[in-house]
């Protein structure tokens, strides 16, 4: 991986994952909230343990200069939208219910007797298929029943009405997990966005989830230390993968689909490097050849990226903008555009909140010498 300054967040640090954006910071919010409500945390108001959670990500998102942007969280998504999704926060709290600590509520444990599998963010695993995750919540619906619940903020269904398959396999490998340690249980499944979806988990759906999961896994190796170069793949996975800035067989097969969009990928992210060519520095905008030998231009960068004339001739890498184009052809099919920006011009653009900028330092040649 080229040694490349980040512009985006000064003073100069060791490199981090892709920060998101807002939606994602909205995401740990709700899961906070929820888990330190279940766990009888802090108020007996749910909105007072809102406001307090909120108040505290708030200034942690401000004391990140990749994030501080969107610190304000009920601004950027603006009122209605903002009630909206803390009304929904909310009732999932009244809804759950509490778990003071010392109070015991039918907590039910795997088979070694160590770990409990009822109430909020449930630690699973599973060695047979090498999985670890945390479950939204499990509850016990009956004696021998269950009810494993994942609580979404966005979108889960596809363009046919049917819950993501990502979202799904997810659903499944907790039940899976769950399962594991609990042979004999009946389990039920529900995406929980305000309403209940429930996802499919008869004998044949999970063994068709175990297949699924087993073929992912198959190129993994067993647990250890190996180059990130020997396990990448890169394809339609690399889709807001945040950590594809530090991932040479991205850095290196991204440009090809520039040129032509891969296959198997419905979208790849609004990403381009390569070396500057021209800089209005007054306008916060950069004009650069990029990888793939296309003429780029991306407007109005943020200050924060400290964006000067002296970028010229140096390679730059940007991550998570926006375009304000097209980016299908008459025919309908993607392309990828070549003009980008990340504070929008007006109301109708959306601002690249994630939006990052990596400079090559001074007197190297990290571009040419393939991002390594």
């Amino acid at each position: 991986m080229a040694k490349f300054a980040q512009a985006s967040q000064r003073p100069a640090r060791a490199l981090s994952l892709l920060p998101g954006g807002p939606a994602a910071a909205r995401g740990i919010l709700a899961h906070r909230v929820i888990e330190q409500w279940f766990k009888g945390e802090g108020s007996d108001d749910p909105a007072t343990v809102f406001a307090a959670i909120y108040e505290a990500l708030r200034e942690e998102l401000m004391a990140d200069p990749a994030r501080t942007a969107f610190a304000d969280l009920a601004e950027v998504f603006g009122p209605a939208e903002w009630s909206g999704f803390r009304a929904w926060v909310l009732r999932r709290c009244e809804t759950l219910g509490r778990n003071y600590p010392g109070r015991r509520r039918g907590e039910t444990s795997d088979r070694t007797g160590h770990r409990p599998l009822l109430g909020a963010e449930v630690s699973l695993t599973s060695e047979a298929l090498r999985l670890k995750g945390r479950a939204d919540r499990i509850r016990r619906v009956a004696a021998e029943s269950y009810e494993i619940r994942d609580y979404k903020s966005g979108a889960v269904l596809d363009d046919d009405g049917e819950v993501k398959e990502s979202i799904a396999l997810q659903l499944q490998a907790y039940g899976l997990m769950f399962l594991e340690a609990m042979p004999s249980a009946e389990v039920t499944l529900i995406v929980d966005v305000g309403k209940e979806i429930p996802v499919g988990f008869d004998e044949a759906t999970r063994a068709r989830a175990r297949e699924r999961i087993e073929a992912l896994l198959a190129p993994v190796p067993e647990a250890g230390h190996y180059p990130m170069e020997s396990l990448a793949k890169p394809g339609a996975d690399c889709l807001g993968c945040r950590i594809r800035h530090l991932c040479r067989a991205y850095l290196t097969q991204a440009p090809s689909w520039w040129l032509a969009y891969p296959d198997k990928s419905a979208r790849i992210s609004y990403d381009c490097w390569g070396t500057v060519q021209a800089v209005n520095a007054g306008a916060m905008d950069v004009t650069l050849k990029d990888a793939a030998g296309r003429r780029i231009r991306v407007d109005r960068l943020a200050h924060r990226h400290g964006i000067a004339a002296s970028f010229v001739g140096r390679a730059i890498w940007l991550f998570d903008l926006e375009s304000p184009g097209p980016s299908r052809d008459f025919k309908g099919n993607r392309y990828h555009p070549r003009v980008f920006y990340e504070l929008p011009r007006d109301r109708r653009e959306r601002r690249a909140w994630g939006a990052q900028v990596f400079l090559e330092p001074e007197g190297t040649d990290a571009l040419k010498a393939g991002a390594r």
